[in-house]
């Protein structure tokens, strides 16, 4: 059997040899335990980073999407806007044109065509001129009474008015209602006037 003192002394040895196992084992579970809630830390820090990034970019795509949205709307009231306005534009001058075609019927039409042939032979004279008029004034003498001129109708002129050629000159005087009518359209879309 072994001597008491060499027991006490392995005794000893294995306690100190223990003791020192336990501190090191503790200082590691401890150097483990701190790198664990390091390493959790880190973690949860770059799945913040990372959830704040997923839903910043969220975010932005949803902004994107609803300005898209806004946009497409604005664009398709703004599209309805005109389209209305270009109807009731083509009502409006629905009704003008419909009083020129009224007014190119009645008696003072006569007065207009001879007072334009009047104008037109002041600035230039217009015998042995081609005057184009609207078929219907075609078959109309009276329109062109004391005027020596080459009556020829036109398929372009629909509201009335003539239309004279100088073939001298090769130069176009154009005095019709549609000409006229045209010009307003031009006008009134342009500047919101109207002078007839």
């Amino acid at each position: 059997m072994p001597d008491n003192d060499s027991t006490k002394t392995i005794e000893n040895f294995r306690s100190s040899v223990f003791g020192e196992v336990e501190d090191i084992a503790a200082r590691i579970i401890e150097q483990a335990e701190n790198e664990k809630i390091a390493l959790k830390e880190k973690t949860n820090d770059e799945l913040i980073v990372e959830s704040y990034n997923v839903i910043t970019r969220g975010t932005r795509e949803i902004k994107s999407a609803s300005a898209r949205r806004v946009s497409k709307q604005s664009f398709d009231s703004y599209r309805a806007v005109l389209k209305r306005r270009e109807n009731i534009l083509s009502e409006f001058f629905s009704v003008i044109e419909k009083k020129l075609d009224d007014f190119s019927k009645s008696e003072a039409y006569v007065s207009f065509v001879a007072e334009k042939l009047k104008l037109a032979d002041s600035e230039r004279p217009i015998s042995g001129t081609v005057v184009y008029v609207k078929p219907a004034d075609a078959q109309n003498k009276a329109l062109f009474e004391g005027f020596a001129i080459d009556i020829k109708p036109s398929a372009h002129i629909k509201l009335g008015g003539v239309n004279i050629f100088y073939p001298r000159d090769n130069v176009w005087v154009d005095l019709t209602l549609d000409k006229l009518l045209s010009e307003e359209k031009i006008n009134f879309t342009n500047k919101r006037e109207l002078s007839f």
